[in-house]
C-alpha cells in the first residue's frame, strides 16, 4: 500500500525505476533471443536448400546415366498412382 508524503512517494518512484530497468533488461534479452533464433532458422533453411540442391543434382545424374531405367521407374510410379486414384 502506498503511503503519502515524501518517503512514500520516493519509495514508489524507486520501485517504478527498478521495474522500468527490469523491463528494459528483459526487452534486451528477448531481442537477443529472437535475433539468435532468426540466425539459427536462416542457417537451417540454408542447409535444407543445399540438401535439396544436392538431391536434385543426384537425381539428374541418375536420369542422365540411365535414361531407360528412369523412364521405366517413372512409368511404374505413374501406374501405381493411377491405380490408387482409380479405386477411390
Amino acid at each position: 500500500m502506498a503511503t503519502t508524503g515524501k518517503d512514500g512517494t520516493d519509495g514508489l518512484r524507486e520501485d517504478i525505476d527498478r521495474l522500468r530497468a527490469d523491463i528494459e533488461a528483459l526487452t534486451g534479452s528477448l531481442q537477443r533471443l529472437l535475433d539468435d533464433a532468426g540466425r539459427e532458422g536462416a542457417s537451417l533453411a540454408q542447409e535444407a536448400v543445399q540438401g535439396a540442391e544436392a538431391g536434385s543434382d543426384a537425381l539428374e545424374r541418375a536420369i542422365v546415366q540411365r535414361p531407360l531405367v528412369s523412364m521405366l521407374v517413372a512409368l511404374a510410379i505413374g501406374m501405381v498412382i493411377g491405380r490408387l486414384f482409380e479405386r477411390r
